[in-house]
């Protein structure tokens, strides 16, 4: 969800339960914060101007890490960068 062209952590969030790296979409309505810290760091570094690559690179490291979860970063890179395109997150 977009405001006046800026990007949310709503909109951000909403990434990550469609990308939903780590399967837990249907067990959504039990854990709807899960992504909230992953789509935080996302929206932070979007707003500080970080290349969506690298983005991605800091959330996969995250999703390994911290997860367990070997996701595709490619994936993540091509949803950052659109909605770089599409919103203003200055």
């Amino acid at each position: 969800m977009q405001t006046r062209g800026h990007m949310t952590i709503s909109a951000v969030r909403d990434v990550f339960w469609e990308w939903d790296p780590a399967g837990i979409r249907d067990a959504r309505d039990h854990v709807p914060n899960e992504y909230d810290a992953l789509a935080s760091i996302t929206l932070a570094m979007l707003r500080h101007g970080d290349e969506p690559a690298r983005i991605a690179e800091r959330i996969a490291r995250e999703l390994r890490e911290g997860w367990g979860v070997a996701p595709d970063a490619r994936v993540l890179e091509i949803r950052i960068a659109s909605m770089r395109a599409g919103g203003d997150v200055t």
